[in-house]
């Protein structure tokens, strides 16, 4: 094999990997977990919790 064709093979392998990298780094981030305010943000909680109390 010649010196081009493996390297070109080997950026292809590292080009995918990173795609697949992000996709996956994309998915944790989208868990609806993650972007619970109502862990994060206590006062707008307290607001909540007063307003579905009275």
């Amino acid at each position: 094999m010649n010196r081009p064709f493996v390297l070109g093979i080997a950026a292809v392998l590292l080009a995918a990997s990173g795609f697949w990298a992000r996709q996956e780094a994309a998915a944790l981030r989208d868990d609806p977990a993650v972007r619970n305010a109502a862990l994060t943000d206590g006062a707008a909680t307290s607001e909540v919790k007063g307003a579905v109390a009275t």
